[in-house]
């Protein structure tokens, strides 16, 4: 996709990537191309959609107890998968530096699960969920930085 002129060209291959804390959506932005690139997903939680703790009563009835960490434990999952994709491919030279787009509430976790190489290249820590706007909506948001 052509990034129009009213809008920030990238010099260096960049990747933007803009998570949550179930999934990340990267793209792959140069001079004045930007390119959906992959989407990771946490793969957490579980089909069911919530993790239990699961028990047996003394009457012999089955018991679960919904956990209340279901978010943090997402989007450490995430975080760590990002980090193996994003290292890789630094390695490969598909990309010199980032920008990452995060939750604030994610933001301390994000940053420490990525990789120090990772970090070197990161120009930017944007604290805005803006996984559901389109990729020229998320531009408009780095417009100004």
């Amino acid at each position: 996709m052509q990034i129009p002129n009213t809008l920030r060209s990238f010099e260096q291959k960049t990747y933007i990537v803009v998570c949550d804390h179930e999934s990340a959506r990267v793209f792959a932005a140069h001079a004045r191309e930007l390119e959906g690139y992959e989407t990771i997903v946490s793969d957490y939680p579980p089909k069911d959609g919530v993790e239990r703790t699961s028990t047996m009563t003394p009457s012999g009835m089955h018991s679960a107890e919904e956990s209340e960490n279901i978010k943090q434990v997402s989007a450490s999952k995430l975080f760590h998968k990002l980090n193996k994709t994003l290292l890789h491919a630094l390695q490969s030279e598909k990309f010199e530096r980032i920008i990452f787009t995060v939750p604030s509430d994610a933001l301390s976790e994000l940053k420490k699960s990525l990789h120090q190489d990772l970090l070197n290249r990161t120009d930017l820590f944007l604290p805005k969920l803006l996984t559901k706007f389109a990729p020229l909506e998320i531009l408009e948001h780095l417009r100004n930085l």
